[in-house]
């Protein structure tokens, strides 16, 4: 497998343990779309996650994230659809 998976999915379960979330950029609407994802769950080609949207009367809703490994490292960073920014914890 891909080195670059292994480390990525080394940071992803990392974030699970400490409870902290990633940054997620995303560039697939044309337009950048930024948004804090919790990981709940690391698998072989692809993560799972939610974001937390508040409404206007102060209620959460836990929203579905997916986070698919090749779209994370591809080798053009101008092709990458999806960037990920950890905390400065997760190394």
């Amino acid at each position: 497998m891909n080195f670059k998976i292994e480390i990525l999915k080394r940071k992803l379960n990392h974030l699970i343990e400490s409870g902290q979330a990633v940054i997620v950029t995303s560039k697939s609407s044309g337009v950048g779309e930024t948004q804090s994802v919790y990981i709940d769950y690391v698998g072989d080609r692809w993560a799972k996650g939610h974001t937390i949207v508040y409404s206007k009367d102060g209620s959460a809703s836990n929203i579905p994230y997916t986070i698919n490994y090749p779209s994370v490292i591809a080798k053009d960073s101008s092709s990458a659809k999806v960037q990920l920014t950890f905390p400065d914890s997760i190394l």
